[in-house]
């Protein structure tokens, strides 16, 4: 896919996170942006899959990238 801003994201791009450090991998968690600064992602096995704001203090600091993969 091809890699857009985080101020230029339409539906269905996939957003990059880094949420855990420890693992020294450069992604570690996925989700997919669903319109009005929202994305939805499994955030946990007792959490499931939930909707989450990209302004959202945890995941604005731990984003890496977001890519385009649909036209």
């Amino acid at each position: 896919g091809k890699e857009v801003s985080r101020f230029r994201l339409k539906k269905g791009d996939l957003l990059f996170f880094l949420t855990d450090r420890k693992r020294g991998i450069p992604v570690t968690h996925v989700g997919m942006f669903i319109g009005d600064g929202k994305f939805i992602h499994a955030a946990s096995k007792k959490k499931g899959i939930i909707i989450t704001s990209l302004d959202d203090s945890k995941y604005s600091l731990l984003f890496v990238k977001a890519t385009r993969v649909i036209k």
